[in-house]
């Protein structure tokens, strides 16, 4: 998080050069090649200004929070408050971790080859991948799957008891 000197998008700037600079192009790159995308935020969208003496100032977003897929997996909730311009030409940015209300570890998710043969499997699984999840292409896929772990758990306790399943046969 912080200022990086650079927009990452054409609409990160305002009366500015409406053409893409080898820096933001940059940018873009490293942002693309570690997989980082903005945490969700709110308030102001250009967190920095520059104030000429005359004429129509020049507004960026430079400023950002940024993380990768795990980061955000582990804090669902986090977002960003973008506040008002005080004595500094940029933007405070106050990061939020919420707390979770989960206070609980998840049980682990086991997938048995088995359920890939129940009928209702192959529905469960177009469903879930037929969704739109808007990101980059390895959160959406992390995420479809996440959202498949349900499913796939009704599936298999349908089944009932395994264990004694096993010892009754």
């Amino acid at each position: 998080m912080g200022d990086f000197n650079s927009a990452l998008h054409g609409d990160d700037s305002l009366f500015g050069p409406s053409s893409q600079l080898i820096g933001m192009r940059e940018f873009y790159e490293c942002v693309q090649t570690t997989e980082l995308i903005d945490v969700k935020g709110h308030g102001i969208h250009y967190t920095w200004n520059q104030k000429p003496k005359e004429g129509v100032g020049l507004l960026r977003k430079i400023d950002r929070v940024m993380s990768n897929i795990k980061c955000l997996e582990l804090f669902p909730d986090a977002y960003v408050i973008y506040h008002p311009y005080r004595v500094s030409d940029h933007t405070p940015c106050i990061l939020k971790l919420p707390n979770s209300s989960k206070s609980y570890q998840p049980k682990p998710f086991k997938f048995d080859n088995f359920i890939t043969s129940k009928p209702k499997f192959k529905v469960c699984v177009e469903g879930e991948w037929a969704k739109r999840i808007e990101g980059y292409a390895m959160f959406s896929v992390t995420s479809k799957l996440k959202n498949l772990k349900p499913g796939l758990r009704k599936i298999l306790f349908q089944q009932g008891n395994l264990h004694n399943k096993v010892v009754e046969l």
